[in-house]
């Protein structure tokens, strides 16, 4: 090539695909069971973006535990996981009704997160029940458990629910909050 121009086109070009293939290929930290991020009693909602999440085909052991889970081969698309300890009393309410998208949430009892076949589903919820006129967060997820072991350790899946008439899964900025209840008193979602 005799046209430095055109060379330096060329070498900018492939450097910005490359760059953009890289920032792309970057999932969440907590994209995985085994690097769940662990959420804390009564603080502040952690906000992560499920975008760039994608899924790992040992998830696909799931499909058939049960709600959402039991629709199809993709229900598991861009999937987040967070871990929390029970609480003394047992009693948690997962919320994630500040999410921007319409989101699918379950609950695991895990023997070893690298091996999803002792995951055991404990609740699960796709949209949370009808609060006032807000659709858009009526189409967010929120579980409330009650009967868990104090001091064990639960995962918890967060998803982009499927859109029927296109194909694509939901993606956004996932919002989630836990808070301790008192024991017998939620609303749905008991330990089965």
């Amino acid at each position: 090539m005799k046209n430095p121009t055109l060379v330096k086109y060329l070498l900018v070009l492939i450097f910005v695909s490359f760059a953009f293939n890289m920032l792309r290929a970057q999932s969440p930290a907590n994209d995985q069971a085994c690097r769940a991020t662990s959420l804390l009693l009564d603080v502040p909602p952690d906000f992560m973006s499920n975008k760039r999440a994608g899924f790992t085909p040992q998830e696909y052991a799931l499909l058939g535990a049960g709600g959402w889970l039991s629709t199809s081969p993709r229900a598991i698309n861009n999937s987040l996981w967070y871990s929390f300890t029970a609480p003394v009393s047992g009693a948690v309410e997962v919320n994630l009704s500040g999410s921007d998208f319409d989101t699918e949430l379950a609950v695991f009892s895990v023997g070893d997160c690298s091996d999803y076949s002792t995951f055991h589903l404990i609740g699960i919820n796709d949209d949370q029940p009808t609060r006032g006129m807000n659709l858009l967060s009526d189409r967010s997820s929120m579980l409330q458990l009650d009967g868990l072991v104090p001091g064990e350790v639960y995962y918890v899946l967060v998803d982009g629910k499927m859109n029927e008439m296109s194909g694509v899964p939901a993606t956004g900025t996932v919002s989630i909050f836990l808070t301790e209840l008192l024991p017998g008193l939620t609303q749905q979602g008991s330990r089965k």
